[in-house]
């Protein structure tokens, strides 16, 4: 996710959820003890291509050294296979980028490696927490989900088509994360969106209790109500902020939807919780984010 409202709303995908924040390379395996027992098997894994490796991809003009890959050209990857059926993948890499340049990564999809998804631009954001030695930050990507209505791929695919720098100088990519989420399937999805089966209450212009929220155990969290990798700390809200997930609209499993954002926040982006306070969908159903309950410090603004 792209950080801030403007930014997010150029991204070329629009989003099954907006999500209300109250302001005051991880490796992971398949979860164990979920605190839920009812809830959707939830399993994520990364890979990482850096230095040499990048050799086995198709260089237009990029040249690969034992730093990593220079993007003079258009560099493309093989198809790579992920470690198990995945519903999102989600971008990282650590890259030198000349003042100017535009680093242009795209990604896409496919079940067999043979037939693929259109490429879709990936936007990006450096996350100054987790620098490499030299201290360049690590950049983060959108997550980029398969659609529903296929629920899983197989294999993944990036190209970078980067623009030189005013001075000629090009990019230098080091290393390249991709993130495989497996979100699960939700069962009776329709129930879970309204589990007391009543639709939320009609609001009037003088009267507006707090809307029915869907709990992180009932959407399906791994770690349940609590936060361990992330205890909540507590403010007084003073405003309210507004993000875009850029996340597509036909999605029918928005339960999924939330697991696969918690599992790129709090595992893939090494957070220890997902980052919004509230999920909505275009249903209008609110989904509790972050650990701790009204007024808990998010991560997103």
């Amino acid at each position: 996710m792209a950080n801030g409202l403007d930014a997010t709303l150029r991204a070329p995908r629009l989003a099954f959820t907006i999500v209300l924040l109250l302001v005051a390379s991880v490796h992971a395996s398949d979860t164990a003890g979920v605190a839920n027992a009812d809830a959707p098997h939830v399993r994520w894994d990364s890979l990482t291509i850096s230095g040499l490796e990048f050799a086995a991809g198709a260089l237009e003009g990029a040249i690969v050294t034992a730093d990593g890959v220079t993007l003079s050209g258009t560099y493309t990857s093989p198809p790579i296979a992920a470690p198990f059926p995945f519903t999102d993948v989600g971008p990282q890499w650590i890259m030198d980028w000349p003042i100017g340049a535009n680093y242009g990564l795209e990604l896409r999809t496919s079940l067999d490696g043979q037939a693929w998804s259109d490429w879709v631009g990936v936007e990006g954001e450096p996350d100054w927490r987790r620098p490499d030695a030299r201290g360049i930050p690590e950049w983060v990507g959108d997550l980029v989900p398969v659609p529903q209505s296929t629920r899983w791929h197989r294999y993944a695919q990036y190209r970078w088509r980067p623009d030189r720098a005013p001075d000629g100088s090009a990019p230098l990519l080091h290393r390249m994360v991709l993130s495989f989420i497996d979100a699960g399937i939700t069962p009776q999805a329709r129930a879970a969106h309204h589990p007391t089966g009543e639709p939320p209450p009609a609001l009037s212009l003088d009267s507006f209790p707090k809307p029915a929220v869907v709990s992180r155990t009932a959407w399906g969290c791994p770690d349940g109500q609590e936060s361990p990798d992330w205890e909540p700390e507590y403010e007084p809200v003073t405003h309210a902020i507004v993000h875009h997930t850029v996340t597509p609209n036909d999605d029918t499993d928005f339960a999924a939807r939330v697991r696969s954002i918690w599992v790129y926040h709090a595992r893939s982006r090494g957070w220890g919780d997902i980052g919004y306070n509230y999920l909505v969908d275009r249903e209008g159903t609110l989904y509790e984010g972050r650990a701790g309950g009204d007024n808990s410090v998010g991560g997103h603004a």
